[in-house]
């Protein structure tokens, strides 16, 4: 999930990225990402070597 949420940010002119989309290439229902990963972000978040705090 980590993976397909990087590859959508990669592809997004905007650096959205859309839930639905992580979710339907590995798989799973929305919930499921939510679930392990909190919120929305959750996935990049976990990336290694992601760092958004500057």
């Amino acid at each position: 999930m980590i993976e397909a949420a990087l590859r959508q940010l990669a592809g997004s002119l905007d650096h959205d990225v859309a839930t639905r989309a992580v979710c339907e290439a590995v798989g799973v229902a929305q919930p499921v990402l939510y679930r392990l990963f909190g919120d929305q972000l959750g996935p990049l978040d976990a990336a290694p070597g992601r760092d958004d705090t500057t």
